[in-house]
């Protein structure tokens, strides 16, 4: 991806506004590679989360294998709440959580407002919670119902 990146700023370095941020431009070129290797590679970007997850966490010596599994799955829940979400609102997330960027850099690269850009963050938090808050609710409510409590 970094490769294709270079490769499309040398080829397009004449559409580059000069008013605007170069950094920027950069960015937005990558995470349109980055879209296009995505899309190609889901599936196997997903597995090969899964199994670093599994390889650097290890199981711990106090969990049992329905601990690891449901650990397992939620990892695997969470990546797909995130690639269902709208690309405008994936790719800020990814560009927060992942690239660690402020609200103003990801403004700049996207084009937006910075109170845009909080607002699809809140929009994508919303939309992956429910999945998570869901799932433990119910897990919880099993617990309960089994106990009898």
């Amino acid at each position: 991806m970094f490769h294709d990146s270079i490769i499309r700023v040398y080829r397009h370095i004449d559409t580059f506004d000069v008013k605007k941020s170069f950094s920027s431009w950069i960015y937005q070129i990558a995470i349109n590679c980055s879209k296009n290797y995505i899309n190609k590679n889901m599936r196997n970007t997903q597995l090969l989360e899964q199994e670093r997850f599994r390889l650097t966490r290890g199981p711990l010596q106090s969990e049992s294998p329905e601990d690891i599994f449901i650990s397992e799955n939620d990892i695997a829940e969470f990546n797909r709440s995130i690639e269902n979400l709208k690309d405008k609102f994936k790719t800020v997330f990814i560009l927060r959580y992942d690239q660690k960027l402020k609200y103003s850099e990801i403004a700049g690269i996207l084009n937006c407002s910075e109170r845009t850009a909080k607002w699809r963050m809140e929009k994508a938090l919303e939309k992956i919670a429910p999945i998570s808050v869901g799932k433990r609710s119910h897990m919880i409510g099993a617990d309960t119902n089994e106990t009898g409590e």
